[in-house]
């Protein structure tokens, strides 16, 4: 029985040996991916890593990654993947927490290194590419002990790093693969950067099902990202809405040509139902998945495409093994319908932030007659009488206006439904409401664009300005980025 994550890899190997599992600007078959796994843990534990120690990896995506990612947790150690552009600031605060017994540096990052003491550096593309026949580990005993922990943003400005545990991987992980179906024969394209869990559990579901995963950079996510899909054969995409305006853009140009693409997924950030019917309108046999999930629990819920058609809206029902319940102010659960926060329970939920008590004490909280701690998300929901889910919004970014609460997810669904708007983010900044909106041709005005929402929104909803801008900014795990809206907002004011 698997108690170990690295054990996905493992018995990967053993089920599929030449089978390619990753393609980046290396290739490496199962196999070859265990026994770089095997070298890269003997280096670990010569350079000292014992259990429970930190190794933090600081790199641009790359295959060493997901290989220095399996052998950390082969050795019973613990994983911590950093984005390239982690600030300064950040970084202080993550390896105080951390103190971590070892720094895995991407030479992209070389400027980096002085920041890093008193760690010990090493360079993680001269990790060793494979093991001596002789050489053997076999992965430790994991279970709830932690494998990983994934930094996102904190309430207080600074970074948190969510706790994940072998057992959180390995029930999550199957759970996911029961409703998307992935394949061995797939080719699945990740664009997301290895720093989001996102992106980090797609190599989970590689190893799990015999699947390739591609590795490539972002910043093939824009213009270039129909002929990247189409020249590496890419079956499964997952991404966030942001990707799919670009394939929507280059679809209105000039047909699509992605015979192999079956599958698309997205999460992390609100994916539009006009978005998935443009999609859909351009590859009719793509199948499209709109899911929940949130770090402290992977994931939560998806909606398959047979289940659209009777749930439109929704993002699906919970994950098997899955508890959720939509709350009150008090906590209780609330009836079928009505809207409060979503609470999740089940194996997978984190055990909470690394070194945050008060955080942990605010987010994980002990519920009567469930096992283990429940997750109270900061998501406000409304749950069916069936146990579909339908997300409205984030209780902290509510926003209070002539006298009414409204959430921002009202106002950008309602443009994203107009012909022509990809994208759009609506950010109260200076006490003024404002739309920034990307659009697909010059056809629309800021007076046009204001005209149609007054057709579907009720007055106090409407944005005192409308912003068009080429491209909205995002994030580094690709999500639109609403802090630097506002900064542009000031700056031009």
């Amino acid at each position: 029985m698997q108690s170990n994550l690295a054990s996905l890899l493992w018995q990967a190997a053993d089920q599929w040996p030449e089978a390619t599992f990753l393609e980046g600007e290396q290739r490496h078959t199962f196999q070859e991916a265990r026994s770089a796994c095997t070298a890269i843990a003997i280096t670990l534990r010569h350079q000292g890593v014992q259990p429970g120690d930190r190794v933090v990896i600081l790199a641009s995506n790359r295959s060493e990654i997901v290989l220095s990612l399996f052998a950390v947790a082969a050795i019973g150690a613990v994983a911590v993947i950093l984005h390239e552009q982690t600030t300064p600031r950040s970084l202080h605060h993550i390896l105080g927490e951390l103190e971590p017994a070892l720094v895995l540096l991407g030479q992209e990052c070389s400027d980096r290194a002085a920041m890093l003491a008193p760690a010990p550096v090493l360079d993680i593309d001269s990790l060793p590419s494979s093991a001596e026949p002789s050489e053997r580990i076999e992965p430790s005993a994991g279970e709830d002990r932690l494998a990983f922990i994934i930094y996102t943003s904190g309430s207080t400005g600074l970074p948190r790093g969510v706790m994940l545990s072998h057992n959180n991987v390995l029930f999550v992980v199957p759970a996911i693969q029961a409703r998307l179906g992935y394949r061995c024969d797939d080719r699945i394209g990740l664009f997301l950067p290895l720093s989001f869990d996102y992106g980090l559990y797609q190599a989970f579901l590689a190893a799990l099902t015999g699947a390739c995963l591609v590795i490539r950079d972002n910043q093939t996510a824009g213009p270039l990202v129909a002929k990247t899909l189409a020249r590496d054969g890419i079956s499964v995409l997952p991404g966030l809405p942001n990707l799919f305006a670009s394939l929507l853009r280059l679809a209105q140009r000039k047909p699509l040509s992605l015979p192999k693409l079956r599958l698309i997924s997205s999460t992390g950030a609100h994916f539009p139902g006009s978005q998935i019917d443009a999609l859909q309108a351009f590859m009719p046999s793509v199948a499209i998945y709109p899911m929940y999930g949130l770090t402290e629990c992977k994931r939560v819920s998806i909606l398959t495409p047979e289940e659209r058609k009777r749930y439109p809206g929704s993002v699906g029902r919970p994950l098997d093994g899955t508890q959720t319940w939509v709350a009150g102010d008090d906590g209780q659960p609330l009836p079928p319908g009505q809207q409060g926060e979503l609470v999740v329970a089940g194996p997978h939920v984190s055990a909470g932030y690394w070194q945050s008590p008060t955080e942990t004490e605010k987010r994980f909280r002990p519920v009567a007659d469930t096992p283990g701690k429940a997750l109270f998300t900061g998501d406000l929901f409304q749950q069916d009488e069936q146990g579909y889910l339908y997300y409205v919004g984030r209780k902290d970014e509510q926003i209070k206006r002539h006298g009414y609460r409204l959430s921002r997810l009202d106002i950008e669904r309602a443009a994203l439904e107009q012909d022509g708007v990809s994208s759009a983010s609506a950010v109260l900044a200076d006490d003024l409401l404002i739309l920034f909106a990307s659009v697909d041709d010059g056809t629309w005005s800021t007076a046009r664009l204001q005209e149609r929402l007054a057709q579907v929104l009720e007055p106090y909803k409407l944005p005192d300005r409308i912003v068009f801008l080429e491209e909205l900014p995002q994030t580094r795990n690709g999500k639109i980025d609403s802090n630097r809206l506002k900064e542009l907002q000031h700056a031009s004011a």
